[in-house]
């Protein structure tokens, strides 16, 4: 085995190694630390690294650099002023199995996840990135740059990409329940998802599904067909929300919701249930285009519908009252679950976009009950020893943000960033890795806001 460290503090590594008849397999864990230069990583044989709440700022290089490690695990990150001479997260050769989770990328210079064909089976979750800068060379940089095969990239916040696309991929995998805006500030053409296949394809489909993407300066959603030797075989395109607003990044003179190559004709192309708002589709939008071999059930609307719970502050959830909902009646599937992660119906008829619409019993009752005001329960047990247990209700539909702080004031965890359906939400907090002491606990949702105190005791 082979390891190799570089500007690596050895008060953050600690090292677990296994021992067995036939081989030796390590774990490096590097946990709650702050680097404030780049961390350059090269093994063989590892099982795997662990970087977990850990601080990535002020670094001109790039943060993270990693070559021939697998099954690796980048969770609860903050990368923050990191410049645009390398990728925030850079995974080279034989870098499988890893996942990127829960991290916080903001004002960044360059790619925030960057990966050779040798990453495969990648999966990027539950991040938050804000502003990928324009560089002053003209490179263009990307929220997410993932060139192998089998990838999952989901429920993503993706927001401010100046000079490239949110997410570009360039082999197959799983696309869904990403929200993305505002791409292309810089008025290069970008889109807000791009498949651009140039690295081969693996066996699976590439799938699109449960996104809501809008205001990108070229195609929303751009399928291209740069080098038809690899391109996937199938490609699905199912329940996105897309939308295009007037904006004055706007380049060219055309773009479209969901764009297509033509010259995809020899491959299976499926295209159904996807809402369509201010832009087109290539072809006759009643029709299935001649190179879709699957079109049914996408709606397309030349403005404002007037249906999403707020246009003007970019809430593209649906309300009861709209032509979306049910309207997916002849589509083959449906995913699972939308862009909130709610459950989709899965023998009746779902809605037509990203959002799945619930209607609380209360309000579907011909004697509804009375209407509540949202509020948060004390956790229990209070006092605690590493798990405890926070309730909440809702009024309404509502977008719902719950944070851990320590006494100094300092946020620690994000419990809950999303939208919840009206009713009742429990939420346990793990705090088997947080000291004894006093915590805070603050949500928001909607004008409602409020803090409890409680006690961790080990």
């Amino acid at each position: 085995m082979i390891l190799k460290y570089l500007s690596i503090e050895k008060l953050s590594l600690l090292i677990v190694i296994f021992f067995s008849s036939s081989n030796i397999s390590a774990q490096v864990i590097h946990e709650g630390k702050t680097f404030t230069t780049r961390q350059v990583i090269e093994g063989h044989g590892l099982d795997g690294i662990i970087y977990r709440s850990c601080t990535f700022k002020n670094i001109t290089m790039g943060a993270i650099k990693i070559t021939r490690i697998s099954g690796g695990l980048i969770e609860n990150c903050t990368f923050e002023n990191i410049g645009n001479d390398a990728s925030c997260i850079y995974f080279t050769e034989d870098t499988p199995n890893w996942t990127v989770r829960n991290c916080r990328f903001q004002q960044i210079g360059k790619n925030a996840v960057l990966t050779s064909d040798g990453t495969t089976n990648l999966t990027i979750e539950y991040n938050n990135l804000v502003n990928v800068a324009k560089r002053t060379d003209g490179n263009r940089q990307h929220g997410f740059y993932i060139q192998g095969p089998g990838f999952k990239i989901q429920y993503n916040r993706i927001r401010d990409i100046h000079y490239a696309n949110g997410i570009s991929v360039r082999s197959t995998g799983t696309i869904r329940g990403n929200i993305i805006n505002r791409v292309g500030l810089s008025g290069s053409s970008a889109a807000c998802i791009k498949y651009y296949p140039d690295h081969p394809a693996g066996p699976q489909p590439l799938i699109i599904e449960n996104n809501i993407c809008w205001d990108s300066s070229n195609h929303v959603i751009d399928i291209d067909n740069k080098n038809d030797q690899y391109h996937a075989d199938s490609i699905v395109v199912r329940f996105n929300t897309v939308i295009k607003r007037p904006v004055t990044f706007q380049y060219g003179s055309f773009s479209e919701g969901i764009h297509i190559d033509p010259l995809l004709d020899d491959k299976y192309v499926a295209v159904y249930g996807n809402l369509i708002v201010n832009s087109a589709f290539t072809g006759d939008q009643s029709a299935a285009p001649p190179f879709c071999d699957f079109f049914v059930d996408n709606l397309f609307y030349e403005k404002n519908p007037g249906f999403f719970a707020d246009w003007e502050n970019e809430n593209f959830h649906i309300l009861n009252d709209s032509s979306v909902v049910n309207a997916a009646v002849n589509v083959p599937f449906v995913p699972e679950k939308d862009v909130d992660e709610q459950l989709r119906p899965n023998e009746d008829f779902a809605d037509i976009g990203a959002d799945e619409f619930y209607m609380s019993s209360s309000s579907s009752s011909s004697n509804p009950s009375p209407s509540f005001d949202a509020s948060i329960d004390q956790n229990y047990p209070n006092p605690f020893n590493a798990t405890t247990t926070i309730q909440y209700k809702l009024p309404i539909r509502t977008k719902v943000n719950l944070n851990i702080f320590n006494v100094l004031g300092k946020e620690i965890i994000t419990l809950v960033d999303k939208y919840k359906n009206p009713g009742y939400h429990k939420i346990n907090w793990d705090a088997a890795d947080c000291p004894s002491g006093i915590y805070f606990y603050r949500i928001q949702a909607g004008n409602f806001q409020k803090m409890c105190k409680v006690l961790l005791i080990k």
